[in-house]
């Protein structure tokens, strides 16, 4: 209740509203204005209204005048299932003006309650702080609470403060069901080795509800992995339900690949909400998966869209796409972020947007660039493009785990180089990846001869008799170790998987040049064999010409010929060594009333090349 004595700016404020209300001197449009007609100052006096300096003195509670209730609250709804809410209402009157309404002007009022002042709070209030004059509201939600809960509403002045208080009873919750929802992440990364599409964690939900269905807030949950494998743990194994019944456990990934479900629990509580020891359990039905996602050697898919673009030697400018398919380890896409670096012996490498760049982020398994002609021009017309990023070494899972165990076949690899001369070996001066801290910086590192070439040979390696006939590594005292993120504790603790090794994929293209000549197979005897003949058109390097090269143009006296061989007449999209040509077949036959000897006149390009035939 307030003091009587209120405060001078109130008192001001109340005289003001006297001094010019309704019917107090004020304009009633009638053009009299003050008291003239009126009576003036008599009116006022008589009304108690104009000259009233009485305080105001306010309280709140219920009802008002000769009704009214001094520190009641007006509650809609006073018993509330679980998760309900009500309407709480409370009257701001005068006990000086004989507990009317007070609407001279807005009153804020506070409420709270022994539940929404509690951490965390189990009741709230929308708002919590009303404004307003004569009736002010609130909404009440029970978000947890239990039994009764004491609200109170507060109004405060300079001198005082006046409260009104009320009792809101909310039913026990009869939990009904707890069930799983979609992780966050249904594929994480091998501890150690996260990347921001796929981290090493991820958030298992669970919703909780009662039995009518309805969402059951600040219920407690406890969650659980059955047979975690390779150090798969919850690093968060315990919650409380929201507002919406919804709470998740933290699921972190171990050191192998391996597949789990995250199950939950909570306990089951009565109709006035207390605890039976009776408890309902749940198993997250979607199946979590700790993968890698690095890229895996024997796994990754690199080529240009043409192999043997048009005219591309000494022209500026050619494009040529390239794109990639980047698997892990399971074969499927490689994990969203991983980033392949380029090298090359001439031209240039770009990106999607024109400017020129160094790397491809993989994105669904995938990426691409672009190759464009320029400057330094390759003197023998082979361009080399070199791809590699970190990753892993090829293993053969004999048991399944998932994960490489000490005495496996593996298949160690050489520092990735970029093999400027075409000719299948690194040669000292060539650009290469100098990456291993267990060989010797500044030079490449290659593996013992017997492993030289298990690149090439382990693709559909399938045993333990065919790894090992293929030279594949296997030793159980670990000379050479195994580089990549999975494997088992006892592998990790005799040095394997301490680092991942650089993989890469070298490819080639040839830029041909315009000036072609078709090889001369002298005269085609028919007497002798009637087989097709084989030609080899090649530019003034020695090399394949350019994609779509038309060889079909043949004209002839006597006889008839048509190319065979490739199927439409033209060189194909494709790649030859640097120095060898492009062989294609003719077949000869006499025509119709021909005379021996035939001509024929074979047109590759600005090439020409006549051949006489005998029938």
């Amino acid at each position: 209740m307030f003091d009587k004595k209120v405060g001078m700016a109130l008192l001001l404020s109340l005289a003001l509203v006297a001094c010019d209300g309704d019917g107090y001197g004020s304009d009633d449009n009638d053009g009299d204005t003050g008291g003239g007609d009126t009576g003036g100052g008599d009116t006022g006096g008589d009304t108690g209204g104009g000259n009233d300096n009485t305080p105001v003195n306010l309280t709140i509670g219920t009802g008002e005048g000769g009704s009214f209730l001094e520190g009641a609250l007006a509650i809609s709804i006073d018993t509330l299932s679980a998760g309900g809410s009500t309407e709480i209402r409370v009257n701001v009157v005068d006990e000086n003006s004989s507990n009317a309404l007070y609407t001279a002007e807005s009153v804020s009022v506070e409420f709270s309650s022994q539940c929404s002042s509690i951490t965390p709070a189990r009741a709230s209030f929308s708002p919590a702080t009303a404004t307003g004059q004569g009736t002010i509201s609130t909404t009440y939600t029970a978000e947890g609470c239990r039994g009764e809960d004491t609200v109170t509403a507060r109004v405060s002045t300079s001198s005082g403060s006046a409260t009104a208080a009320g009792t809101v009873t909310v039913e026990g919750i009869e939990v009904g069901s707890i069930t799983g929802a979609t992780p966050e992440f249904s594929t994480i990364g091998i501890l150690g080795f996260g990347t921001e599409g796929r981290p090493t964690t991820t958030r298992v939900p669970f919703i909780v509800r009662d039995l009518h269905g309805a969402p059951v807030g600040n219920q407690d949950v406890t969650f659980n992995i059955e047979n975690p494998i390779g150090g798969v743990q919850l690093t968060k194994d315990t919650g409380t339900t929201n507002s919406a019944g919804e709470v998740y456990a933290i699921a972190q990934s171990g050191t192998v690949n391996t597949t789990f479900k995250v199950s939950a629990t909570t306990e089951v509580l009565d109709s006035l909400g207390e605890p039976t020891g009776e408890f309902i359990s749940t198993e997250n039905p979607y199946d979590i998966t700790v993968n890698s996602g690095l890229p895996m050697s024997h796994w990754i898919t690199f080529g240009p869209e043409t192999l043997n673009p048009t005219d591309a030697w000494g022209e500026f400018g050619v494009d040529v796409a390239l794109s990639f398919i980047v698997s892990d380890r399971t074969g499927g896409p490689a994990a969203e972020g991983s980033v392949f670096s380029l090298k090359t012996n001439a031209g240039q490498v770009v990106g999607e947007n024109g400017g020129p760049v160094e790397s491809c982020v993989v994105v669904g398994g995938r990426c691409s660039l672009t190759w464009t002609s320029a400057n330094p021009w390759p003197s023998d017309g082979g361009v080399r493009v070199l791809a590699f990023t970190r990753g892993d070494e090829y293993f053969i899972d004999e048991n399944g785990n998932g994960a490489y165990d000490e005495g496996e076949y593996f298949c160690p690899l050489p520092e990735p180089y970029l093999d400027s001369n075409n000719n299948g070996a690194y040669d000292l001066g060539e650009n290469f990846v100098d990456g291993s801290s267990t060989g010797t910086s500044g030079t490449w590192d290659d593996v013992p001869a017997q492993f030289a070439n298990c690149w090439s040979r382990v693709n559909f390696v399938t045993n333990e008799s065919e790894a090992a006939a293929l030279g594949l590594y296997s030793d159980g005292t670990g000379a050479i170790k195994y580089r990549g993120s999975s494997c088992t504790q006892v592998a990790r603790d005799n040095g394997h998987c301490d680092e991942l090794t650089y993989i890469g994929v070298d490819l080639g293209m040839i830029l041909s040049r315009p000036f072609l000549t078709i090889s001369d197979p002298g005269n085609v005897d028919l007497t002798v064999s009637t087989d097709p003949v084989t030609f080899t058109v090649s530019d003034d390097l020695g090399n394949i010409p350019a994609v779509g090269t038309d060889l079909s143009d043949i004209t002839c006296e006597e006889v008839e010929a048509e190319v065979i061989n490739p199927p439409d007449g033209a060189v194909t999209n494709t790649y030859r060594s640097p120095g060898t040509g492009f062989d294609y077949q003719v077949r000869f036959t006499p025509a119709d009333g021909g005379v021996s000897p035939g001509s024929c006149i074979l047109r590759a390009g600005n090439a020409l090349r006549q051949v006489d035939v005998i029938f």
